[in-house]
């Protein structure tokens, strides 16, 4: 293979490695001269997608692709953050319009189509390397995204990210109290406001998302021999899933464990009623 074989080879290796994407300060490290790069503009072989970062072949349009490609644009010591690190640790299902990055307390980056974050706590600790692109920490990324959540909304997404293995309990914890290392994570919204309206209505101690009897219960008030089950549409819907539920309910109640169901519905037309009526059943059962 002769030179211009070789360096051809190097630049499709690299930019399969950056979703189809080089830099043109990286063409010039691998000895690519100036007018070589504008030749191979003008022939289409490098396509422009930002300042400086050309699609090699063909434009790739799909999210993850035009995120690389806003990364190298940004510069070495950038990775991608918020909603578009969000994104690739699969914690939205949607890509922004707009690739975000963050990178150090340098020069501010104004590109066209890029959302750039210029930070002075982005910290080498703060950064990982995730399908191959250099992204924020999960961790990292839920603590950029809290200001643009609500409180709900930001618990939910730090228990998917420990049902998604991206978090620990400790971290999750960290991150805030009523994400408990010494609970699973909850699975759900309804979960989440349930649980959070009882610890902070002064219930007793209950467990969220426990096995018992071979199976998992929703909430557990272990010390009441109380099982709470939170019946979503979704998933309780249908006859069958009707009676699997008064089976269990009935396999509980043989053993001392008295079941109470709360419905989605009626806990988001009728929480206060719900939360007496279970705060009525705990003294009963106390």
């Amino acid at each position: 293979m002769d030179v211009f074989g070789r360096r051809h080879a190097q630049i499709v290796h690299l930019a399969e490695r950056q979703y189809g994407h080089v830099r043109r300060s990286q063409l010039l490290a691998l000895g690519v001269a100036s007018r070589t790069i504008t030749a191979w503009i003008a022939r289409g072989w490098l396509i422009r997608v930002y300042p400086g970062v050309y699609a090699v072949g063909h434009r790739r349009m799909e999210a993850v692709a035009v995120a690389a490609a806003a990364r190298l644009a940004c510069g070495d010591d950038a990775a991608l953050s918020h909603d578009t690190a969000a994104a690739l640790w699969g914690l939205h299902d949607r890509w922004p319009a707009r690739p975000e990055v963050s990178s150090g307390p340098g020069r501010r980056v104004r590109i066209s189509g890029i959302r750039h974050h210029r930070t002075k706590t982005l910290m080498r600790a703060d950064v990982r390397r995730h399908r191959g692109l250099r992204v924020t920490s999960p961790a990292r990324t839920l603590n950029d995204l809290r200001p643009r959540l609500s409180e709900r909304q930001y618990v939910r997404l730090i228990n998917d990210a420990r049902l998604k293995g991206l978090l620990n309990a400790d971290a999750a914890a960290a991150l805030h109290p009523d994400a408990r290392a010494e609970q699973p994570p909850s699975r759900s919204v309804f979960e989440d406001e349930v649980a959070s309206a009882l610890r902070h209505g002064g219930f007793p101690d209950f467990q969220v998302n426990v096995r018992l009897f071979g199976r998992e219960v929703d909430l557990l008030f272990e010390a009441q021999k109380l099982i709470v089950e939170l019946d979503g549409w979704a998933y309780h819907s249908d006859r069958d899933a009707h009676e699997r539920d008064r089976v269990k309910d009935a396999q509980a109640l043989a053993r001392g464990y008295v079941t109470v169901r709360i419905t989605w519905r009626r806990w988001r037309s009728a929480r206060a009623e719900v939360m007496a009526e279970l705060e009525a059943v705990l003294r009963r059962a106390a």
